[in-house]
């Protein structure tokens, strides 16, 4: 697990997708933030913490769907799978940006997926 500068200069932890699947970490919540139709980003809660998963150089990983996002925690124990959807609404019509814009919903659990 390292910490890595976001290009907004707050810091964010990460965590590397090989490290999670090689010491085989149990995940509470595996979250799937939505940008964009079809950009996810994937964070995962361990020891009460939200850690973006990275490859093994710290870039944040990017998937196009959520069967790919999901794909390589079906190996893993994972209690809940939700996804994090933030309108941009706001900041299109020139509004400050709204954590009140965001929705966050149940999805179900890489298991369970027949990808």
């Amino acid at each position: 697990m390292r910490n890595t500068a976001h290009p907004s200069t707050a810091r964010t932890s990460t965590v590397a997708l090989n490290t999670l699947l090689k010491t085989r970490q149990h995940i509470k919540t595996l979250r799937l933030r939505s940008f964009e139709p079809d950009l996810y980003l994937v964070e995962v809660l361990l020891d009460q913490q939200f850690l973006t998963v990275t490859d093994d150089q710290a870039k944040n990983l990017v998937y196009r769907s959520q069967l790919a996002a999901k794909h390589p925690f079906k190996a893993l124990s994972v209690d809940n799978a939700i996804l994090l959807h933030a309108s941009c609404y706001d900041e299109m019509i020139g509004q400050p940006v709204s954590l009140g814009n965001q929705l966050e919903t149940r999805i179900s659990l890489p298991c369970n997926d027949y990808s």
